[in-house]
């Protein structure tokens, strides 16, 4: 919006002061005060809107681009199955066996660490951070770069699933 100076403000009220009159300026600057009022929360309405609107898109496009890495690792997956006579073979390079060498959606969910503390204290949040779920795909990085509305849509789907 234009900034105004003291110099215009003043200006504007000496000609609001001539042509409305003295009797009926309080009038009229309460009405244009509640007009300007009701124009700047539709404008900020409108902009809500719009950024949920984005926000929504976002979420489509990255629910869209997750499934489509989904589908590509099973189809990868799939394709060494089909190499090795449907024997799973261990990703790394070291010969322990793959765990959970099926469809990674199919997977447990497991915690952020690997483990589930023995004892777990209410008041100590390290030890709730640790349960954190990672949906198989994800590494804890990318999981804690997802927004926590697009957590929650995939923990969703896999429930629905």
């Amino acid at each position: 919006m234009p900034s105004l100076g003291i110099g215009e403000l003043l200006v504007v009220g000496i000609i609001l002061l001539v042509a409305v009159g003295p009797e009926r300026l309080p009038h009229v600057t309460r009405t244009l005060g509640r007009l300007y009022g009701r124009l700047r929360r539709a404008a900020d309405e409108l902009r809500r809107a719009l950024v949920l609107e984005a926000d929504r898109m976002d979420e489509e496009d990255r629910l869209r681009d997750l499934r489509r890495r989904r589908q590509e690792a099973d189809a990868e997956r799939q394709a060494r199955a089909e190499q090795t006579g449907g024997r799973a073979q261990p990703e790394s390079g070291d010969g322990a066996a793959a765990v959970g060498a099926s469809n990674p959606a199919d997977a447990p969910i497991t915690p952020l660490e690997g483990r589930v503390p023995e004892v777990i204290d209410e008041a100590d949040d390290t030890a709730a951070d640790a349960l954190v779920a990672i949906p198989p795909g994800f590494t804890p990085e990318e999981w804690a770069e997802q927004p926590e509305h697009i957590r929650e849509l995939i923990a969703r789907g896999r429930k629905d699933a």
